[in-house]
C-alpha cells in the first residue's frame, strides 16, 4: 500500500507491537479499510516513526507488529518556540495548523496589553489541531501547546534561546541580517503581538533583555501572517527547513 497517511500512537511505545485505538483505529479499519498484513506508518509525537504490519483488528483496536522504528536526525535540530498573540475565531486554528506544518516546536498563546483573554477550552482544541497537522504533514514531533501567558511571564523563554520580537519595519532592522544564523543556534524564540502591536512598556522590557527586533517587511500583517512569516524566516535562517546545518 502507499503510505500517504500517518497514524498517531501515544508514547511510550515499548516492545515489538503497538495498538491503535479510538479514532486512529476507526480510520485504519473503517475509513481506509486496512486488513491483517497491511502495512502502515505511525508517529508518537516525540520524534519516533514506526513502520509495521497489522496483526489483528478487534472492534476499535488495531494491533500492529513493529518492523522498524527510527528517528529523523534532521527534524528538531533547531527548536522554535512561537509566543504569539491569539488571532480571533478560526484564524487561531489556522495558525496552529500551519505553524505545525512548517516545524514550530512549541506554541505559547500570548496575552498582551492590547490583546483579549484566551479561553482555556480553545487550548484543548489547538492540541487536536496540532496532532492532525503533524500527521498530515509527515512530522514526527507534535508541537507543545502551552497555557496562555502574559508577555512578562513569557520573557522567560528568552533566557536560554536566541530571541526575536516582530516589529514594524523601521529601516534599520533589515531581515537580510539574519538570513543565516550561527550553526551553534539550537533554540529560537519569536514573540508576535496582536494587530495593535506591543505596548511601549512591552517593547522596553524586550529591549532590556536584548531581544532582537525582527522586521517582516513594510506592510502591516495580521497576527497569524506575521507569526508564520517570522517563524519561516527564522527556521530557514537556521537552515532547519532544508535539513542542513
Amino acid at each position: 500500500m502507499a503510505h500517504q497517511f500517518c497514524f498517531y500512537v501515544p508514547p511510550p511505545v515499548t516492545g515489538s507491537q503497538f495498538i491503535l485505538e479510538g479514532d486512529e483505529a476507526v480510520h485504519a479499519a473503517r475509513v481506509l479499510r486496512l486488513h491483517r498484513n497491511d502495512s502502515l506508518l505511525a508517529v508518537d509525537g516525540e520524534g519516533t516513526r514506526y513502520y509495521g504490519r497489522i496483526v489483528d483488528i478487534q472492534g476499535t483496536a488495531v494491533r500492529v507488529s513493529i518492523e522498524r522504528r527510527w528517528t529523523d536526525p534532521c527534524e528538531q535540530r533547531v527548536r522554535l518556540t512561537l509566543v504569539s498573540a491569539v488571532p480571533r475565531g478560526a484564524r487561531s486554528d489556522w495558525l496552529v495548523e500551519k505553524a505545525t506544518e512548517i516545524g514550530v516546536s512549541a506554541i505559547v498563546p500570548l496575552v498582551t496589553a492590547h490583546s483579549t483573554p484566551v479561553k482555556t477550552v480553545r487550548i484543548s482544541r489547538w492540541k487536536r489541531v496540532a496532532l492532525t497537522a503533524m500527521k498530515q504533514s509527515g512530522r514526527a514531533y507534535c508541537p507543545r501547546i502551552l497555557e496562555p501567558m502574559t508577555f512578562e511571564t513569557a520573557l522567560r523563554f528568552s533566557r536560554q534561546a536566541q530571541a526575536f520580537i516582530a516589529q514594524p519595519h523601521s529601516g534599520s532592522d533589515d531581515p537580510a541580517r539574519i538570513r543565516r544564523l550561527p550553526d551553534s543556534v539550537s533554540e529560537l524564540v519569536l514573540y508576535v503581538g496582536p494587530g495593535e502591536g506591543f505596548s511601549e512598556n512591552e517593547i522596553a522590557m524586550a529591549r532590556e533583555r536584548s531581544i532582537q527586533p525582527l522586521s517582516l517587511g513594510t506592510f502591516r500583517l495580521r497576527t497569524e501572517t506575521a507569526a508564520l512569516v517570522g517563524a519561516h524566516l527564522l527556521l530557514s535562517s537556521a537552515s532547519d527547513l532544508s535539513g542542513e546545518r
